[in-house]
C-alpha cells in the first residue's frame, strides 16, 4: 500500500512539472511575440447605439500579425453601455488559443474617472485545453466562455483584414 500510494504521489509531482513547464513556455511565447519587431498591426473599429437609449457601445479589435498574415495576438476593447469596459487579449500558435487574458471594468464616480475591476483572469491552454487559470477577481467566467471569445474575435480578425 506504501508503494502505491508513493508511486500515485511522484505521478502527481511528474504531472505537475510538466504542466508548470508548459505554462512556462507559452509565457516564453508571449514574451518573445511581444518583442517582435517585424509584426504588423491591423485595426477595425465597430460602433453601435442601444435602441430607444442615449447610450452608445463598440468595440474594436487590434490584430497583430506576421508578415505572412499568421495572426499571433488579438487585443479587443469592448465598451458596453458606456459604463463597461472590457479587455480581451489572446494569443495564438498554428490558429488555437494558448493563453487569453480577460478583464472587466464598471466605470465608477463622475465622468467615469475611476474604474473598478470586476474580473481580471489569465488562462493558458494547450490544444483547447485548459492548463492553468489564474484568477486576480472572484469571477465566475466559464472556460467554454473564454475559447468561443478567442475563437469569435480571431475569426473577426481574419475576416476584416
Amino acid at each position: 500500500m506504501k508503494k502505491f500510494l508513493i508511486t500515485i504521489l511522484f505521478g502527481l509531482l511528474l504531472l505537475s512539472c510538466q504542466k508548470q513547464r508548459k505554462v512556462s513556455e507559452i509565457k516564453y511565447w508571449i514574451s518573445k511575440t511581444d518583442s517582435r519587431t517585424d509584426l504588423i498591426e491591423s485595426i477595425t473599429e465597430f460602433e453601435s447605439e442601444i435602441n430607444g437609449m442615449d447610450a452608445t457601445g463598440g468595440f474594436d479589435i487590434h490584430t497583430i500579425m506576421d508578415k505572412d498574415s499568421v495572426i499571433q495576438k488579438v487585443f479587443v476593447n469592448v465598451a458596453i453601455s458606456n459604463d463597461s469596459l472590457m479587455d480581451y487579449e489572446f494569443y495564438f500558435q498554428k490558429d488555437t488559443v494558448i493563453f487569453a487574458n480577460i478583464r472587466a471594468y464598471k466605470e465608477n464616480g463622475p465622468d467615469g474617472q475611476k474604474l473598478d475591476t470586476l474580473t481580471d483572469s489569465d488562462f493558458y491552454f494547450e490544444n483547447g485545453d485548459l492548463l492553468e487559470r489564474i484568477d486576480r477577481k472572484k469571477t465566475d467566467l466559464e472556460i467554454e466562455t473564454v475559447k468561443w471569445l478567442a475563437e469569435m474575435y480571431f475569426i473577426f480578425s481574419r475576416d476584416y483584414e
